[in-house]
């Protein structure tokens, strides 16, 4: 139940060469680079039937969101510069980019990082319905399981987060009574687990197509053994993504199922134990669950990377990302200037201003790393819990 399955295709690739010239602001190399680099995988998808999205959100003429996607008939694979050339306040690149048939997801270096996420306790819409075989501890055992399967994926960090819960509204969620409420409780869990990502959710029901069947009488004990009641139990489950920096829901999907359940089943069973998944009812939850955890990867694979930066000292900063997330040294993420936005009392949102500047990894350490910028950072400002991205 614990592991996700793989399949792995032999996909047909190509490589295709493209040069670009992109200007170099303040003498940032790096940053330079990394535009020349977006601007390689734009030309390349353009030329193979795709294009590249910007969407942006403004409010009260204020910049509250930006995201980058693309979309094209090809997946990019590895990006390679071949070479580079300074031309005063212009620098020339070669890249080699390479291109896969296989799903489409957005094209970038945020794959090469591993993404932390938790996943917290889901929210009861109708507990009445888990009354037969007292189900109660489904809420945080959801949470528990998906966790644990999720820790066999190379792509996320996976933490538990069942000691929270989102909503106290259920029957409406995400949605809550204010915008502050339905955001700020991700961004909390999300800042005080040190996670990108934090995933949520709402059992809408457990319940059986007829209660009346489970009764312990005679007759029903009867009914059973002839197989002539209706033992059909549903599954029905809301789950939510949400980045944990913004707040924003990413993704929410229903999953349901029914399945036979059990009557001789312990009051209380486990959604680990073996009795309930050697049961109808057990395999086709069990099936949702991976439904679940594959739909989460995905999800999480095709969004940006992004780490809080933790302290700036003088040209030097330090990030709370490291070695067990993929990084090395000389690996490069873009600045962003982060501003909460209010009306009155009530969060609007958060906006994120590009700054031109980007960060060169020197020293790398299992949960943090340190990098270095070419320009001062106090003349933008650059300060604790600013981000840093990968696209």
């Amino acid at each position: 139940m614990l592991l996700l399955l793989s399949s792995a295709t032999q996909a047909a690739e190509e490589w295709v060469d493209v040069q670009v010239t992109v200007p170099v602001y303040r003498d940032d190399l790096p940053a330079a680079r990394q535009a020349g680099r977006e601007e390689a995988i734009r030309e390349v998808t353009a030329s193979q039937g795709g294009h590249a999205r910007l969407e942006e959100r403004l409010v009260d003429g204020q910049l509250e969101s930006s995201t980058l996607s693309f979309e094209s008939e090809a997946r990019i694979g590895r990006v390679v510069k071949s070479s580079e050339e300074r031309l005063d306040a212009w620098l020339k690149l070669n890249f080699r980019v390479q291109l896969v048939s296989g799903p489409i997801c957005q094209p970038s270096g945020a794959s090469d990082y591993r993404k932390r996420i938790a996943i917290t306790r889901f929210a009861w819409d109708d507990s009445h319905s888990a009354r037969i075989g007292s189900l109660h501890d489904w809420d945080a055992q959801l949470a528990q399981t998906l966790a644990s399967a999720l820790r066999s994926s190379s792509h996320l960090v996976p933490f538990d987060g069942s000691q929270w819960q989102l909503y106290d509204r259920p029957a409406t969620a995400p949605t809550q009574e204010t915008a502050e409420r339905a955001l700020t409780q991700a961004i909390h869990v999300a800042e005080s687990m040190g996670v990108q990502f934090v995933v949520s959710g709402v059992i809408r029901s457990l319940a059986t197509e007829d209660p009346d069947a489970f009764r312990d009488t005679a007759w029903n004990r009867l009914m059973r053994v002839g197989q002539q009641s209706n033992l059909e139990r549903q599954f029905v489950v809301d789950l939510f993504l949400h980045d944990g920096f913004s707040g924003a829901l990413i993704y929410s999907r229903r999953y349901a199922t029914t399945g036979r359940w059990n009557p001789d089943l312990q009051a209380g069973v486990s959604l680990q134990d073996s009795a309930l998944l050697s049961t109808d009812y057990g395999k086709a939850v069990v099936q949702e669950l991976y439904r679940m955890a594959s739909d989460i990867q995905a999800q999480v694979a095709c969004q940006p990377f992004m780490a809080r930066i933790r302290r700036v000292e003088g040209r030097d900063v330090l990030f709370d990302s490291g070695a067990h997330l993929g990084f090395k040294p000389g690996d490069v993420l873009q600045v962003y200037r982060t501003r909460q936005l209010h009306d009155g009392l009530r969060y609007q949102g958060t906006e994120l201003k590009e700054v031109q500047l980007a960060l060169e990894v020197t020293q790398v350490q299992p949960d943090f790393s340190i990098g270095r910028l070419k320009v001062d950072p106090t003349r933008f400002n650059i300060q604790r819990d600013d981000l840093l991205v990968i696209w």
